[in-house]
């Protein structure tokens, strides 16, 4: 039975299938026995998925303005009503929105979303204008700092005692606590705003436990310990409010943001060889970089945009910059200055549509093949042949994503300026123009011989990269796999795996959800996008989903768990527990093993061998043919999509000697 109010000036007709007089009680319509088919599972499924949406509601709103808050609560408000609306328009009682709402309503989501707009209220009553000024330019209400956040009382402490502390985007945050780092995650995207990263820490040495969230910069890793002062990281960009940037302090119940103040010194001014001492801070006048006019602003502008907001240059030293920057403008790093006189010209390169061979060569288009090839972005076919065709526009549009700018494969000036800025940062000169291929290079691609030559290394690695590179074909040789193109394969797929740097599967927070759907296929199909983009945003989630019943995982948080590690990204407790008893180490235990160089080395062999002897290999003709087999083989067998990331990485790699 069921209770309606009914407001007679709005003449709305109310549906139902029996009306009872309280007053005279008697039935006026009375209830007639139907015979319905109501798909259950159907009808439980999209409740569940509503329960799902407003769950993510309720989390997402936590940090929101409150008028963007409001707004996004009314939103889903008229979403729900008209919702059951079409439903009784068009099915009556018995529709499945009509039940769908029945169920959200008992189960008190309902409530739930009035609960929502009560704390609204409560946060706006509680808000005060006055703030007091605790250093440098943070500005909060100590005393009132957990009701500003709107008096949460959800049993959570990491939600109901928390202060935002404002400042400028980029302004650095440093540790009000000792302790050691417990877990570091991206906290996403909603409605437009950047939140940036999140920082939890477990208190040592009498000192509470702590978080920080809307950061970035954030250097520190999980286990990491750190001291009063010691740096966090840098305050993040809320895009659109400008007026909102703040750091969200947070700490257990009963503990306050004021009995930390004891050490303001070491908190707002840092602890000497503190932990990222040498991130910039935006608020520091002497902080960007500055040159005499005879070097055109934008480019000094598109460099000290770099340096503040791209973690790739945030530990740039600026008076190498500076040098790098007079060189060119002397003409003392030839190859530098060449792309100096480009950028002043404010000429735009772009693909010119014919066919390869008709078009024009250009030696500013060879400026743009050799500076793309520098930061990465390989011309496997062509290389360096001046001219502006397919291979050189794709290349182009990597870049442009990279460094987000319009992904269209037209440099613009302005975008010859950032790639200029870039190759003044990374102090690019000509000594570097060794590992550039140019199109007369014979490369590997024709002559059907195998090498019995070693592997070179012509790609631009850093020396911990180099180092692993050597271990891996040191384990190669020692495992008997001598050919130099066999190696070249290996090496080439663990070169777009892991960069010769052994991780942990990272974060999907910031893929795209068509992206992540075109990886995990069915395995993310019953999500939609909304929960997908909460899902993504905790990445133990994540990949408890992704991965829940692959490779002999069975749930239960082995999804995280044997999630992609090492040179070669392992994954599953399977793969973990068949290759561990390969080279006698026990990693279902102990699955962070594998990002042990040496571990990772050995476990990379022992997979792309299968445990077989090195003979059994085809005999490779070129180190495409060696590219492909092996992302083959890393991708469980098959023809792998990743084929042409491979082919890509192992023009990193030549032979060292002559081809017999």
């Amino acid at each position: 039975m069921e209770l309606y109010v009914e407001d007679e000036s709005k003449n709305e007709e109310v549906k139902n299938n029996a009306r009872y007089s309280i007053l005279y009680d008697e039935w006026i319509e009375s209830p007639k026995k139907e015979s319905i088919d109501i798909d259950k599972k159907n009808i439980s499924e999209k409740a569940r998925q509503w329960m799902k949406i407003i769950d993510g509601v309720y989390d997402n709103i936590q940090d929101e303005d409150i008028d963007t808050a409001k707004s996004l609560i009314k939103k889903y408000v008229n979403k729900i009503r008209k919702y059951r609306e079409c439903g009784l328009e068009k099915g009556g009682e018995y529709s499945e929105e009509n039940l769908v709402f029945k169920i959200l309503r008992r189960n008190g989501y309902l409530e739930k979303i009035k609960d929502m707009k009560n704390k609204l209220v409560d946060k706006r009553l509680s808000l005060k204008e006055a703030t007091t000024t605790i250093g440098g330019k943070f500005k909060v209400d100590i005393e009132n700092g957990p009701s500003n956040h709107g008096k949460r009382a959800f049993g959570n402490w990491e939600s109901d005692n928390a202060w935002d502390i404002f400042a400028p985007a980029g302004t650095i945050v440093n540790s009000y606590t000792e302790g050691t780092v417990k877990k570091i995650r991206d906290t996403g995207k909603n409605s437009g705003k950047v939140f940036g990263t999140q920082v939890s820490i477990s208190g040592i040495n009498g000192y509470p436990d702590i978080f920080y969230t809307h950061l970035k910069n954030v250097k520190l890793q999980k286990g990491d310990k750190v001291k009063v002062g010691d740096v966090i990281g840098q305050i993040s960009e809320w895009v659109g409010h400008d007026n909102m940037t703040h750091v969200h302090i947070g700490l257990p119940r009963g503990k306050h943001l004021r009995d930390l103040l004891k050490n303001s010194d070491k908190i707002f001014v840092g602890a000497a060889g503190g932990t990222g001492e040498n991130i910039p801070s935006p608020t520091d006048d002497s902080s960007p970089l500055k040159r005499d006019s005879e070097i055109d602003k934008n480019i000094v502008d598109s460099a000290n945009d770099l340096i503040k907001n791209n973690p790739e240059f945030v530990d740039t030293k600026k008076e190498n910059v500076i040098t790098t920057l007079e060189k060119a403008e002397k003409g003392e790093n030839k190859i530098l200055s060449e792309f100096y006189k480009l950028v002043q010209s404010k000429k735009e390169l772009k693909n010119l549509k014919g066919v390869e061979s008709s078009i024009p060569v250009d030696r500013d288009v060879e400026l743009l093949q050799i500076a793309l090839q520098f930061l990465g972005f390989l011309l496997p076919k062509w290389g360096v042949d001046g001219k502006f065709g397919p291979e050189t526009e794709m290349a182009v549009k990597e870049f442009q994503k990279k460094y987000g700018l319009d992904e269209d494969g037209t440099m613009s000036s302005e975008d010859l300026t950032k790639l200029f800025s870039i190759l003044v940062l990374k102090d690019f000169n000509d000594s570097n123009m060794s590992s550039i291929k140019k199109d007369e290079d014979p490369g590997l691609e024709d002559g059907g011989n195998v090498s019995t030559g070693k592997v070179k290394l012509t790609g631009n690695f850093d020396d911990v990269q180099k180092k692993n590179i050597n271990l891996m074909i040191n384990y190669m040789n020692k495992s008997g796999i001598t050919d130099p193109l066999t190696q070249i394969g290996i090496l080439s797929v663990i070169s777009k795996e892991s960069g010769f740097k052994p991780k942990s599967e990272v974060s999907y927070a910031g893929t795209s959800n068509s992206r992540i759907r075109s990886i995990f296929g069915s395995r993310v199909a019953k999500y939609s996008d909304s929960e997908l983009d909460n899902l993504k945003k905790d990445q133990e989630k994540f990949f408890n989903v992704v991965y829940a019943k692959t490779v002999g995982n069975q749930g239960g948080g082995d999804g995280w768990k044997y999630r992609g590690r090492g040179f070669n990204q392992l994954t599953g407790k399977k793969n973990y527990e068949k290759y561990g008893n390969m080279i006698g180490k026990d990693l279902v235990n102990n699955p962070d093993l594998v990002n042990d160089p040496n571990v990772a080395a050995e476990v990379a062999i022992k997979f792309f061998t299968k445990g077989k002897s090195a003979n059994t290999f085809p005999k490779f003709k070129n180190k495409v043919e060696a590219a492909n087999y092996f992302a083959d083989i890393n991708a469980g067998g098959g023809v792998s999509s990743h084929r042409a990331n491979a082919v890509a990485a192992s023009e990193k790699f030549s032979l060292d000697s002559n081809i017999a």
